[in-house]
């Protein structure tokens, strides 16, 4: 939402080895513009994990496995083979994020929620659109990671999708 609000494009960036010097100088110029702060950066660093939980969740989960296959788009086998397996890339969606109507989504709508849109590829090619609708992850949404709805559709068929929706969540005793 800050990069909207700065009309500033582009992306934070995360990975698997050490960013160049230029990468970094990039970041930061960005994180400047848009007045990113640390506890922002955490927030978002965090997030990756919780959203990742969900794909591993449906994965592991027999009835919701079967489910997960039929809504992302495989790759073929020849992009398989090429790869020598399927690789995955998330894909935030910047220029979509909005925000939601938080009494819509929970129950007391004292916290903002946001459609939080993002692209899964596998070998590259789009696989998967996801638009969660989050919140702030506070009890008693913190084992949701604040994720409140979340709607799986297939690329390029909208007749095929996945949703989830917290009905209901209280503290414990």
């Amino acid at each position: 939402m800050k990069f909207k609000e700065n009309k500033e494009h582009g992306n934070f960036v995360f990975g698997p080895k050490p960013f160049s010097d230029r990468e970094i100088a990039k970041g930061r110029k960005l994180a400047e513009i848009t007045h990113i702060t640390g506890e922002d950066e955490r927030a978002l660093c965090g997030s990756c994990p919780a959203l990742l939980s969900y794909f591993d969740f449906a994965q592991h989960t027999p009835g919701l496995q079967d489910i997960c296959f039929k809504v992302v788009d495989m790759p073929s086998v020849w992009s398989m083979i090429r790869h020598v397996g399927v690789t995955a890339n998330l894909t935030f969606e910047t220029e979509q994020f909005r925000a939601a109507d938080a009494f819509a989504w929970e129950s007391s709508g004292n916290t903002p929620a946001y459609y939080f849109p993002i692209l899964l590829k596998l070998n590259n090619q789009p696989a998967l659109k996801v638009t969660f609708v989050v919140t702030s992850p506070r009890p008693p949404l913190l084992g949701c990671g604040g994720v409140v709805g979340m709607l799986a559709e297939r690329q390029g068929e909208k007749e095929t999708y996945l949703t989830l929706r917290v009905i209901g969540a209280r503290r414990a005793q």
